[in-house]
């Protein structure tokens, strides 16, 4: 369609219907009528926190923030009758978007005398449409509409903490717990996911952490209560069949001991279990089994390659004297042999 001449025939026509085109493609998405200077009012920033229309703003400043500006275009009327029937034609032929089939105006009602020009509301009555729209369920359409109109909208600070108050001693319900869990395992499943998936580390950043490490001495007691000290934690465990989280807990002072190395600080001392002296009855004892076994069972080859049922996993470790960070490596299928011990397939 051709685009408006901004020309009036009158100086007392005041009257008009303006089109915003894109710079680049010369695609109208908006339509309205005005007078005087209504028609900037969508690229006037200090309009703009008073705006009705959200998402033709936003569209506006993407535009801005490439370097492109709106070309508006004006036709005057001699009456405001024509004008109003004019703006409701040019809507009604380019459409609204996402509103009517193929629409691409930005417009969220027709025009004419119907588009409650000028009209704000107050507080109270918009309380009261708010009160009598409370527990109304929303269609599917509703849905997406309202999610195209607040995509890219980002959140005000205080938006942010009323709804971190909201969330203050609520509970997810177990439904909820189960969807999140769920969620989380298809993420963590997928290699794309990672933040260094197809990516390698450069030999220099390779050689600066291999420094870091080095740099860094461990000290420890050994089961002889003999001080040792060492710079490679990594290779100290694995030559020794230890855990090296548990040691770097050892070393912070956070754990008394694994396989009886110690922290050099004599001060700390192993906590009291609360459960000494006391015995535990046989329907007990069976629930913590029951907790620590699986409900589907794990079988593993030893080294004469015979089939070992595993139903507890830490039990196994215990009995075998095995780590069980290996271990469930081993299952997980990051390892694929462990002191003899193979996945069955």
């Amino acid at each position: 369609m051709k685009k408006y001449n901004s020309e009036r025939d009158s100086i007392d026509q005041i009257h008009y219907v303006y089109i915003y085109y894109h710079p680049i493609t010369s695609e109208p998405f908006l339509v309205g009528k005005g007078s005087y200077d209504r028609g900037n009012h969508a690229i006037d920033v200090e309009k703009i926190q008073n705006a009705t229309n959200a998402r033709c703003f936003r569209y506006i400043e993407d535009l801005r923030k490439q370097g492109l500006e709106p070309i508006i275009d004006r036709k005057y009327y001699d009456s405001e009758q024509e004008a109003y029937d004019t703006e409701d034609i040019l809507i009604r032929h380019f459409g609204r978007l996402h509103l009517d089939p193929g629409g691409i105006l930005m417009n969220y009602i027709f025009g004419g005398t119907g588009g409650h020009t000028g009209c704000k509301r107050s507080k109270e009555t918009k309380e009261k449409i708010r009160q009598a729209n409370l527990g109304k369920p929303c269609s599917e359409s509703a849905k997406e509409k309202l999610r195209q109109q607040r995509k890219g909208v980002p959140l005000t600070q205080e938006h942010i903490d009323n709804q971190t108050a909201a969330r203050i001693g609520s509970k997810h319900s177990e439904e909820t717990k189960e969807k999140i869990r769920e969620s989380n395992k298809l993420y963590s499943s997928i290699p794309e996911n990672c933040s260094m998936y197809g990516r390698n580390h450069s030999e220099e950043s390779k050689q600066l952490m291999s420094d870091v490490m080095s740099k860094k001495t461990w000290f420890f007691r050994d089961p002889q209560n003999n001080i040792i000290e060492f710079k490679n934690l990594n290779d100290f465990c694995r030559d020794n069949n230890l855990n090296r989280g548990q040691m770097r807990n050892v070393f912070e002072g956070k754990q008394y001991e694994h396989r009886g190395y110690k922290n050099i600080d004599a001060s700390i001392t192993k906590k009291p279990n609360s459960n000494t002296g006391t015995t535990r009855s046989q329907e007990t004892l069976q629930k913590l089994s029951d907790s620590y076994s699986r409900k589907d069972s794990i079988y593993l080859l030893d080294s004469s390659n015979n089939k070992i049922e595993i139903r507890s996993v830490s039990m196994f470790c215990k009995t075998n004297n095995l780590p069980r960070t290996c271990i469930n490596h081993l299952i997980g299928g990051k390892l694929q042999d462990y002191k003899g011990f193979r996945k069955a397939s």
